[in-house]
């Protein structure tokens, strides 16, 4: 068989230290979105987006009507990105009346960063 040819073995084993490979891959699946990058990217510096004004938001967060008025796309399509979002842990959200607040997990995003750090360092 040729090293480059398809085999039935088994994955290896996850290195030490990578005990949630799983999350880490649906983390990084949930940012390989344009309009996901963007809404993360909003949501770390929202001023980039013009968004100084705090009069809907807490300084962290950001309104979904806001998001949805920065987008080309219908509001069920952003609550479905914002959804995977949500279900990858990088973001956390706040219902108050009939609006959800979305914030950041920074804690998150660092892992990610961390790992594509290790992975470039490696040789």
């Amino acid at each position: 068989m040729n090293a480059c040819e398809p085999s039935d073995r088994p994955v290896p084993p996850t290195p030490p230290g990578d005990t949630d490979i799983e999350g880490m891959v649906e983390t990084l699946k949930a940012l390989a979105h344009p309009i996901r990058m963007q809404i993360v990217r909003l949501l770390a510096d929202k001023s980039a987006f013009g968004l100084q004004d705090e009069s809907c938001c807490a300084r962290s967060e950001v309104c979904v009507c806001r998001i949805t008025e920065l987008f080309d796309v219908s509001m069920p399509t952003i609550s479905h990105h914002l959804r995977l979002l949500r279900q990858a842990g990088l973001v956390d959200s706040r219902r108050e009346g009939t609006w959800v607040y979305y914030s950041l997990r920074r804690d998150v995003l660092a892992r990610v960063g961390a790992l594509l750090m290790d992975l470039a360092a490696e040789s």
